[in-house]
């Protein structure tokens, strides 16, 4: 019994570092000479979340937290065929990203490797 309520306190704790269930964020990115990107994020399950770009890209894609890394204090993340393809055919790469509960934001950090530039976004929650 002492091992189920341990499970079950970590497990609330894992999912603190998540985004609630129904919470929308959203954030903009300006690339020099290229333009503008808008992002959403829609967490829809407890460790799945709807990802759409609106601007330079329009798509949209699913990102699965798969585990919690204890070390790192962050959750390894998949992202579905639509998004992996995004990143492979503008040479991109997702350097860091978490969610920082305090402030209720979502961080993400991206290499663009064809323009040589590192840019971090923000999406703040938008209350309904």
């Amino acid at each position: 019994m002492l091992i189920i309520l341990l499970l079950l306190i970590t497990n609330m704790f894992n999912c603190a570092l998540l985004p609630c269930i129904g919470n929308n964020y959203v954030g903009k990115v300006s690339i020099p000479y290229i333009g503008k990107q808008n992002v959403k994020l829609f967490q829809i399950e407890r460790k799945k979340s709807l990802l759409t770009l609106e601007g330079i890209i329009n798509t949209e894609g699913i990102i699965c937290y798969n585990y919690f890394n204890r070390t790192t204090n962050k959750y390894h993340y998949t992202l579905d065929d639509n998004l992996i393809s995004i990143i492979n055919k503008y040479k991109c790469d997702l350097i860091d990203s978490f969610y920082d509960k305090k402030k209720d934001e979502c961080f993400v950090k991206i290499n663009i490797k064809l323009l040589r530039i590192k840019k971090s976004i923000i999406l703040v929650r938008v209350l309904e």
